[in-house]
């Protein structure tokens, strides 16, 4: 959350059009959930069945 308030209050100082800060904010947020999942899951042997 403290990354997301620290961008939004960034656009105004910086010049940006507030019209992309819910685009940024939305690729971070996804970024962050794929790295998430990427290390939790990414770890399974080449084994693993499909479906468990």
């Amino acid at each position: 959350m403290l990354i997301l308030t620290l961008i939004g209050n960034g656009f105004n100082p910086l010049g940006w059009d507030t019209t992309y800060r819910p685009i940024v904010e939305g690729t971070l947020i996804l970024a962050a959930v794929s790295l998430d999942y990427a290390l939790r899951h990414g770890k399974r042997s080449p084994t693993s069945v499909v479906g468990r």
